[in-house]
């Protein structure tokens, strides 16, 4: 039994509307899922720096190589010292890190925290973006 045409006519635009609203549902979704996995991927939780001297730099990974290191925190007042992870991205950064390394010189990172990080980006969530040698 099929619809008269009047009928036909009025169901057609119902259904076109809602098929409108839900791709435009979808499409805020989607732009905002993106917006928000850019920021919690490129932004910083927190940023600031630590000093130490690096104990342990190294490129690591089986399929994605990353720089990994220690940096070693002297707690003032005490002999007891804390190990700090970090990552970096930067091959002018890792150059700086291996040389201060090999000298044995303390020295100051700076570091972004992110809230979200991909495999390939590094093993931790603390990325160091600058060097600075500490002179004594």
């Amino acid at each position: 039994m099929e619809l008269p045409k009047k009928e036909k006519a009025q169901a057609s635009p119902l259904l076109k509307k809602i098929k409108r609203i839900l791709i435009t549902i979808l499409v805020l979704l989607l732009l905002g899922g993106i917006g928000v996995g850019t920021v919690a991927t490129f932004g910083c939780y927190s940023e600031g720096e630590r000093s130490g001297n690096v104990q342990k730099f190294s490129k690591k990974g089986y399929v994605f190589k990353t720089w990994e290191g220690e940096l070693l925190l002297r707690e003032f007042g005490t002999q007891q010292s804390t190990v700090w992870t970090f990552s970096v991205q930067d091959e002018e950064v890792a150059k700086s890190l291996e040389a201060a390394m090999s000298k044995g010189e303390k020295v100051m990172l700076h570091y972004c925290q992110k809230y979200y990080k991909f495999a390939w980006q590094g093993e931790t969530e603390y990325f160091v973006d600058r060097v600075s040698v500490v002179k004594p």
